[in-house]
């Protein structure tokens, strides 16, 4: 599973995302770094059109910027875990995770 680099928080990751997909070595997700919301949409929609699932790390705040984390999570776990889950992110990292499946199961 590769990891899309951000230098700068400015990179490109859905041409990345994209580039990595066109490989012959198609990956089945993709780790991100620290990005932006705006990065997030971005990088879910290339996702999505090659079939990559998603990995964010909510162990700690602002990995992605505004989306809180694990300190938040158990106590919110829609405005934090289902924020990233609508918006595309599939694999969370978590220190949480019988709160994230507890979560999880009021989804279906």
């Amino acid at each position: 599973m590769p990891i899309l680099l951000n230098p700068g928080k400015r990179a490109d990751l859905a041409a990345l995302l994209r580039r990595q997909c066109a490989s012959p070595a198609h990956p089945l997700g993709a780790e991100l770094p620290r990005l932006s919301p705006t990065q997030l949409a971005q990088v879910s929609a290339a996702a999505r059109g090659c079939g990559v699932r998603l990995w964010v790390n909510s162990l700690l705040e602002g990995l992605v910027a505004g989306y809180r984390g694990d300190r938040d999570a158990p106590r919110d776990p829609d405005a934090v875990w289902g924020r990233m889950y609508r918006d595309g992110v599939s694999i969370i990292q978590t220190d949480e995770p019988e709160a994230l499946l507890r979560y999880r199961a009021t989804l279906h």
